[in-house]
């Protein structure tokens, strides 16, 4: 008979913590590598006293992993990754988790708890409502192969690449783009892994009028936009190839768009960079 508790993740480390995380998504479709997971631990922020566990005669049977920052003005526990191992799937505790994380978030002085869930996985979506989530912004996923994707040979007269490095400045969630960054892609997140990173800025007569930034390891299109006034004349294709150019990975990715940013969709779409999914952020307020 199972016994269950359930407490922080203080203390364990990081090697660890990538152990179960890939014996939880061992049979998922989606596959990460351990340097995959360790990057995306370190770039959503995962802080250990915010992050749960179930643990059954001393193993770690599942796992709510999180991040904390400041998130559109409030103090924000972000869920990076929720998971039971197949044996203990179903049996409610990720609830269990959320009863033990709830009061001691507030007591922390979070305000809100954010998450992000695929739009078919309604099971998911149930449990996250019933306790007491709502359901915010939808997110587009693009995906495609390589060599599925049109490459356009653009060159704009009077504009040139140039590489860039990350700042605060450039980073800004609303530098040329049409919606707020999601918590993956904000500037925060971004400063917490730059060095993972690559950016290049469009340069015409010495003004930037846009930039991307991108993990070419992975292939993660993290940010591509330029500014208003300057669309339609070639500059995002210009950037997209060098991108391309620079990607290491067999596919691309473009994750979390804003599905009202109709701009960003359809560019993406003239070169074959298509939704593969589709995902909605989920938040809960903390009273205080």
């Amino acid at each position: 008979m199972m016994q269950p508790t359930v407490r922080t993740l203080e203390g364990i480390d990081i090697d660890k913590i990538t152990d179960i995380f890939e014996a939880a998504f061992a049979d998922y479709a989606v596959s990460f590598s351990r340097d995959e997971i360790k990057s995306m631990l370190r770039r959503r922020g995962y802080s250990p006293e915010y992050s749960y566990g179930v643990f059954d005669r001393g193993s770690i049977v599942a796992f709510a992993l999180s991040g904390k920052d400041y998130f559109a003005g409030k103090s924000t526990v972000y869920d990076i990754a929720t998971a039971a191992m197949p044996d203990y799937r179903g049996r409610g505790l990720s609830g269990l988790m959320f009863s033990r994380a709830i009061p001691e978030l507030v007591a922390a002085g979070v305000e809100r708890y954010l998450l992000e869930v695929l739009c078919d996985n309604e099971a998911a979506i149930k449990a996250y409502r019933k306790q007491g989530f709502a359901v915010g912004r939808t997110f587009l996923c693009h995906r495609q192969t390589c060599t599925e994707v049109i490459s356009a040979g653009i060159n704009v007269e009077g504009v040139n690449i140039k590489p860039l490095v990350p700042s605060d400045d450039i980073l800004a969630d609303d530098m040329f783009c049409d919606f707020t960054p999601s918590w993956q892609n904000s500037r925060e997140s971004i400063l917490r892994a730059s060095t993972d990173f690559k950016a290049f800025g469009a340069y015409h007569n010495d003004m930037l009028v846009g930039y991307t930034l991108f993990d070419a390891r992975y292939g993660d299109l993290t940010r591509i936009a330029v500014r208003e006034e300057m669309r339609r004349k070639g500059i995002g294709s210009m950037l997209l190839n060098r991108f391309l150019a620079e990607n290491r990975a067999d596919a691309v990715k473009v994750l979390n768009i804003e599905s009202t940013c109709s701009s960003l969709v359809e560019f993406l779409k003239r070169y074959n960079i298509n939704e593969a999914s589709r995902q909605y952020e989920m938040y809960k307020e903390l009273s205080t």
